[in-house]
């Protein structure tokens, strides 16, 4: 993988970008210096030593919002669950009664039905997610799943590394695809177990990967003001992105994976302290003119329970009774109706149904295709916390990402349980926190 400097430019900037959609304050925006701990979280996730990185970064976030979200994004792969911050547990604020009215006369449709429809109709989907909810991952999955008997060819992913040279690059997409399971090299959050399965899944499937992200080697430019670097990255990612298209042909088709911001087809306004504006056109809508072909956008990062935005919680609140037990996207006519900066730039935007607990697990875990295992008795810890994980049988020892894993703490009421796909046979494997 890359250097952990790059790696930590790279997330620096990624943080700016996201505090940009949020438009905070000028201070919050600047790309902050990695600390010490934040250098050694990397080299200990890079390895896969979890519970280490988690450790190495915890009592030091208190106060430092880059260690706080680092920790928010990684915390979720040792067993699924958000993590809940003090934002996540204040009381919800009062539903804007205007936004609630644009739902009046929507009908709460599929949400991967709808997508099919639509795809259709184009050659390129790009669908977002928040980097500190797994969930959102396995519904890109499902949405994999049903665009490749469309003929969708190629899979393109922000986390898929695109540093070094042509053939390193290549080198790296086609171990992907030999092995069948991401590699310590692979990428950043597909670290992460439920992304990991999903590169699983697609290369299974038979997608090809498509690495995309900006020339890691810009970071080695002058420093730039925030909506500058993200200008610089939006148009690198759009333009690597064309050119794969360009050399796929006619016939293929992308879906493309991306966080956040990157899937807007209008730019994003905002301002500094209240004062200067700015406006910033993402990666999506680049995409679109460079490509001259319209994508299908989707956003699942405004509206739900676990929103960055207030007024996304209150209002998912609100809608929540109407979603079911299926993710939907809500439609007036054929237009779909959005909330937030993401959700009225992009054509859909899903509203999952909330996140329960099912046997120490988030419940949607249930529907990705695996089946609970319990856990052996002589794997669970006798004192402190253990993390348990599985692998196929059949991967390497090279293969770092387990296909799931859970956190166990010693004298727990119940065990939870892990997902495996159906028909493979496991590998059971422990990490402690001083291995």
């Amino acid at each position: 993988m890359a250097s952990l400097t790059k790696f930590s430019q790279r997330f620096a900037a990624a943080f700016a970008a996201f505090a940009l959609t949020l438009t905070v304050a000028a201070q919050e925006q600047a790309a902050p210096a990695p600390s010490a701990g934040f250098q050694q979280f990397g080299d200990l996730w890079g390895e896969g030593a979890y519970l280490r990185a988690l450790a190495s970064i915890e009592n030091g976030r208190e106060g430092n919002e880059m260690l706080s979200s680092t920790y928010r994004q990684a915390r979720p792969a040792l067993d699924g669950f958000v993590v809940l911050n003090d934002d996540l547990q204040q009381p919800l604020s009062a539903v804007d009664p205007a936004e609630l009215a644009r739902y009046d006369n929507a009908q709460a449709m599929d949400a991967v039905a709808e997508i099919v429809k639509r795809a259709r109709n184009t050659r390129i989907v790009i669908v977002n997610e928040a980097h500190d909810n797994p969930r959102d991952r396995a519904f890109v999955l499902a949405v994999a799943e049903a665009l490749r008997p469309l003929g969708y060819t190629h899979y393109a992913a922000e986390t898929l590394s695109n540093f070094g040279t042509d053939e390193q690059k290549a080198e790296r997409l086609s171990a992907l695809v030999s092995k069948g399971y991401p590699l310590r090299g692979t990428g950043w959050y597909s670290l992460e177990p439920m992304f990991g399965y999903l590169l699983r899944r697609v290369v299974q499937l038979g997608y090809q990967p498509v690495s995309y992200e900006a020339d890691e080697r810009a970071t080695d430019a002058p420093p730039l003001p925030p909506q500058e670097q993200i200008a610089r990255r939006e148009q690198g990612q759009a333009e690597n992105l064309a050119r794969a298209i360009s050399a796929a042909g006619p016939d293929a088709k992308f879906l493309i994976h991306v966080g956040y911001s990157h899937v807007t087809e209008r730019p994003i306004t905002g301002s500094v302290d209240g004062k200067t504006r700015f406006s910033i056109e993402w990666m999506a809508a680049r995409l679109a003119g460079l490509a001259g072909i319209d994508p299908l956008t989707i956003d699942q990062t405004d509206l739900g329970e676990y929103s960055a935005r207030p007024g996304g919680r209150a209002l998912y609140a609100a809608l929540a009774g109407r979603v079911g037990d299926r993710p939907k996207v809500f439609l007036v006519g054929k237009e779909g109706v959005g909330f937030g900066v993401h959700g009225n730039a992009t054509d859909l935007q899903v509203v999952h149904p909330p996140i329960r607990a099912l046997n120490g697990r988030p419940d949607w875990l249930a529907h990705t295709g695996r089946e609970a295992l319990s856990i052996p008795a002589t794997l669970l810890p006798k004192t402190g916390r253990r993390l348990i994980q599985i692998f196929a049988q059949t991967d390497g020892e090279d293969a770092i990402v387990p296909i799931d894993q859970v956190l166990v703490n010693a004298g727990g009421q119940a065990s939870p349980v892990v997902y495996a796909p159906k028909g493979v046979t496991v590998r059971w494997a422990v990490m402690d926190e001083t291995g």
